[in-house]
């Protein structure tokens, strides 16, 4: 890869506002004058019965949104509350289009510091936003494809001819990394390694890489505290053998299209995907308004890092300083907010039932595979069961199937997930907040709840898959968690 980075000015957002879509609280669907809005009792009736699935029993969360498309003309089911402290009594609204535009906040300029009491529970609706969590990665897979389609990468290039410091990781291909088989860690606190690749206070920090002169000196020596602390990571697996996922290896990739492109990963996906796209409901956090609770504090990496499961942390931790209180349009993931400054390629992206809805859409349109090879080549089966470039594979079938049909899609951490049959113009999304539940079930099992209801048999060879689902749970009965959530 020689091609020098692009002099392309980033994507101006819609304004910072996030406006509430149409709705009905109860009393059926909204009015809808678009002439693509439709009706289809059937796939209503569906919905229904997965939002039930959702909202039951204790592993309910305080809130669930699931969309359904089919050839552009959309369906959304909407329950529950932004947080914890009571359900409001909004149980179902149902509506067919999108709603108004709306994007992140400037993440230098919000407060970081969110607590229940700073974030009072609110009904949910469709504009509301989620901490997408691992399903960020399907925008920097996205990202990487159209670069890659436009001459700026090679799958085939390797980190030492992108990143001149890459140390050990120079032989490591894109491929491997976006198909999870470059041997790397699943997952390890860099937050808690120590500082000694940190810039001297005072000393401009070393940074050999192609971002313009303006740029913001932080961010520069961000960029290299964050590589260095990467690189200094020995591998855990044998190189190109076998998939292992791993967050450090979506790290690793959104530095690249920071270096590919010269601008920040925000700019990046503005300019590559989101804007291109018309998904100006999608960015970085923190956010302020329209955005449901995601977690409590860091009390999940907390207990990762103290019980050594389901990795055992290469730094201990001398006395971090972890996160407290409610997280709402904060970035839930500890490294992408602690390290990467809550821009990073394995997480931090918040969105919306629509734009999430808008993007698989696209990808799943017929005709994709003829018109876009190369982003269409990211459902292509990798050599190991149910991984392609970046997205999960798997089948499903429902009962006028005369076959298995392809699936395509990607869970995150938080209780999200996103989902598309390719070429036949379907998609499903499920945006909730299950770390909020009184007993959180595992994002697959919610998952395959969705499915159920919709009436897909679903073969998911990667689910529940060891790095997306078995961090160990907060337990809400903890002294501590109680504490923490009557404060």
């Amino acid at each position: 890869m020689t091609t020098p980075a692009r002099p392309v000015a980033p994507h101006s957002p819609a304004p910072l506002t996030w406006s509430a879509a149409s709705e009905s609280r109860a009393g059926g669907p909204a009015a809808d004058s678009s002439p693509s809005a439709t009706s289809s009792p059937a796939h209503e009736d569906w919905l229904d019965r997965a939002l039930a699935a959702l909202m039951a029993g204790q592993s309910a969360p305080p809130g669930a949104v699931i969309g359904f498309s089919r050839n552009g003309h959309r369906q959304v089911v909407v329950a529950g509350s932004t947080g914890p402290g009571g359900r409001p009594d909004q149980t179902d609204s149902r509506t067919t289009q999108a709603g108004a535009p709306a994007t992140a906040v400037d993440r230098d300029t919000a407060d970081l510091d969110q607590t229940s009491a700073d974030h009072p529970t609110a009904p949910l609706d469709r504009s509301t936003a989620f901490d997408l969590a691992s399903v960020s990665k399907i925008f920097l897979t996205c990202s990487l494809l159209r670069l890659i389609e436009e001459a700026q990468l090679s799958l085939m290039d390797e980190l030492g001819q992108i990143l001149p410091r890459a140390g050990w990781l120079r032989s490591l291909n894109l491929r491997q990394l976006l198909w999870h088989r470059a041997g790397l860690w699943e997952w390890q606190p860099l937050y808690l390694a120590p500082a000694t690749a940190r810039p001297q206070d005072g000393q401009p920090a070393s940074y050999p890489y192609p971002l313009p002169a303006s740029a913001d000196p932080d961010r520069r020596a961000r960029f290299t505290v964050q590589l260095a602390q990467l690189v200094q990571l020995p591998a855990r697996y044998p190189h190109d053998q076998a998939r292992h996922y791993s967050d450090l290896g979506f790290m690793l990739l959104g530095l690249v299209v920071e270096q590919v492109t010269g601008l920040s990963l925000s700019q990046a996906l503005a300019q590559t995907v989101t804007g291109p796209w018309g998904l100006d409901r999608t960015g970085y956090g923190p956010i302020t308004a329209a955005v449901a609770a995601s977690a409590w504090g860091d009390t999940v990496e907390r207990a990762m890092v103290a019980s050594s499961q389901p990795y055992p942390p290469l730094f201990p931790d001398a006395g971090f300083a972890w996160r407290e209180g409610l997280l709402a349009g904060q970035v839930s993931d500890g490294n992408c907010f602690h390290v990467f400054g809550q821009q990073a390629g394995h997480a931090g992206l918040f969105s919306t039932v629509d734009d999430l809805l808008s993007l698989a859409e696209r990808l799943a349109a017929p005709g994709l595979t003829a018109d876009q090879p190369v982003l269409a080549s990211a459902f292509q089966p990798g050599p190991d069961l149910g991984q392609g470039l970046g997205w999960r594979l798997g089948r499903t079938r429902r009962a006028d199937d005369r076959e298995p049909v392809r699936f395509v899609y990607h869970p995150g951490f938080t209780g999200c997930a996103v989902g598309l049959w390719p070429d036949r113009g379907e998609a499903v999304v499920m945006l909730t907040n299950r770390l909020l539940a009184t007993s959180p079930a595992l994002t697959s099992r919610l998952w395959r709840r969705v499915l159920g209801a919709g009436g897909w048999e679903a073969d998911l060879p990667l689910e529940p898959d060891a790095g997306t689902d078995s961090a160990p749970e907060p337990d809400p009965l903890r002294p501590t968690d109680r504490n923490r959530r009557s404060a």
